[in-house]
């Protein structure tokens, strides 16, 4: 079958309407309630019946052009998102808890660089990994994933801003 090169595009989400100003190793999500907090979860039907594979990068959108002190860190897991479960919600420290299968980490800084689309929204790529992220399936898993904000000096965000995120993945 050979390798194929798959985009897995994670349904948008916007976070609480408020402009708390986020501080490094806070979670960005979509609820200040951590029994709430729904993870980015990524379609597998765009893996084609295929179970393993790699990422290789990927992108990150908001809908808003504030580049201050802008900086994520996307954590990917694989597995039943049904076990993820954090003890904060958005805004809060960013703790995973009895999360098995996880497969790692890539950066956006999108303090510079980043490039605003015509009506506002920032586009940035991932920092693709040192190496590629390898995933397994196998047994009906799934790709999901959270945002933490990385920026020491802390990040202020719009209200209810959204943000979408794309991996880039190649599958055997």
């Amino acid at each position: 079958m050979g390798i194929v090169h798959q985009r897995l595009v994670g349904p948008q989400f916007a976070r609480p309407a408020n402009t708390t100003q986020y501080a490094a190793g806070d979670l960005v999500a979509n609820s200040a309630t951590n029994t709430a907090v729904v993870p980015i979860i990524f379609p597998k039907n765009k893996l084609n019946g295929r179970t393993r594979g790699k990422i290789l990068g990927g992108i990150v959108r908001k809908s808003t052009v504030t580049a201050t002190n802008c900086a994520f860190r996307l954590h990917v897991f694989q597995g039943d998102p049904a076990a993820f479960s954090v003890t904060g919600g958005d805004n809060a420290a960013l703790v995973v808890n009895s999360v098995a299968g996880y497969v790692g980490a890539m950066d956006v800084d999108m303090t510079s660089g980043g490039t605003a689309i015509a009506g506002g929204p920032l586009l940035k790529r991932l920092t693709a990994p040192a190496s590629p992220l390898t995933f397994d399936l196998a047994g009906g898993g799934q790709l999901f994933g959270v945002l933490e904000q990385t920026n020491a000096t802390g990040y202020t965000p719009a209200s209810a801003e959204t943000f979408d995120v794309v991996l880039d993945t190649e599958i055997a």
